[in-house]
C-alpha cells in the first residue's frame, strides 16, 4: 500500500506530472532518431515523432500560469542569507518565468490564437533557459566548493581530493542530483541555438537522464535540492 500512496501522492504534484511527461517527450525524440539511423520504417519515425511533437504541446499547457511561480520564487529567494545563492536563486527564477512566458507565447502562436514568429521566440526563450541553467551550475559548483571546504575542515587532516570528493557525494545526495541533472539540460538549449551540434539521439539521452532526476526529486523530497 505505501507504493500506491507514493504513486498517488506523485500524481497529485503537477511538476511530478510533468516531468514524467518530458521523460517521454525526450525518450521519444531517441527513439525516432534511432529509427532513422538504423533505416527502420519511416512509419515508426512519423509516429515518435508526432508522439514527441504531441507531448511537448501538452508540457506547454501544463505550465501554464508556473511563470508566475518562478517571479514569486525570486522574490522569495531574496530572504536566502548566502548572497551568491540568493543571486544564482534570483536570476535562475528571472530568466526561467521569461522563458515560460516565452513558451507560452509560440504555443498560442502555433495554435492560431496569436501572430508572430514561432521560431524566433523559441530560440530567444532558450537563450533564457540557458541563462537559467548556466546560473544553477554557478550554485551547483558554489555548493561544492562549500561542502569539500567543510570536509576538510571537519577531518582535521590532510586527505586526498578523491576521498573528500567522494564522501561530499554520498553525503550530499541532493548537490550531486541536482548537478548531473543541470549538466544534462545543458546541452538542450545549447543544442536549440545551435551552440553545439549534438545529434537528435544525444539530445533524447540528455533529456531522459535529467527528466529521470527530476522524477527523483519530485517523488522523494529528500533528494530535493534546498533552497530552490
Amino acid at each position: 500500500m505505501d507504493i500506491v500512496a507514493h504513486v498517488v501522492k506523485y500524481n497529485s504534484q503537477t511538476n511530478g506530472r510533468d516531468k514524467l511527461c518530458r521523460l517521454f517527450q525526450y525518450a521519444s525524440k531517441y527513439a525516432w532518431w534511432h529509427c532513422e539511423k538504423h533505416g527502420l520504417s519511416t512509419e515508426f519515425i512519423k509516429k515518435f515523432k508526432n508522439l514527441e511533437t504531441a507531448l511537448s504541446s501538452t508540457r506547454k499547457v501544463m505550465r501554464f500560469g508556473k511563470s508566475l511561480d518562478m517571479i514569486m520564487g525570486a522574490w522569495k529567494s531574496q530572504n536566502v542569507p548566502d548572497i551568491l545563492i540568493r543571486l544564482t536563486l534570483t536570476i535562475a527564477k528571472l530568466n526561467q518565468a521569461m522563458y515560460l512566458l516565452l513558451d507560452h507565447y509560440v504555443w498560442l502562436v502555433k495554435v492560431g490564437l496569436l501572430q508572430g514568429d514561432s521560431k524566433k521566440l523559441a530560440k530567444t526563450a532558450a537563450k533564457f533557459w540557458l541563462v537559467t541553467i548556466a546560473a544553477n551550475l554557478v550554485r551547483n559548483l558554489y555548493d561544492i566548493l562549500t561542502i569539500y571546504s567543510n570536509e576538510k575542515i571537519k577531518a582535521k587532516r590532510r586527505v586526498s581530493g578523491q576521498q573528500a570528493v567522494t564522501k561530499c557525494i554520498m553525503q550530499n545526495k541532493p548537490v550531486a542530483v541536482d548537478t548531473l541533472k543541470n549538466i544534462c539540460d545543458l546541452w538542450l538549449p545549447m543544442s536549440s541555438l545551435g551552440f553545439v551540434n549534438a545529434p537528435a539521439g544525444f539530445v533524447g539521452l540528455c533529456g531522459v537522464c535529467s527528466s529521470y532526476m527530476g522524477i527523483m526529486c519530485a517523488w522523494n523530497p529528500v533528494l530535493k535540492l534546498s533552497p530552490s
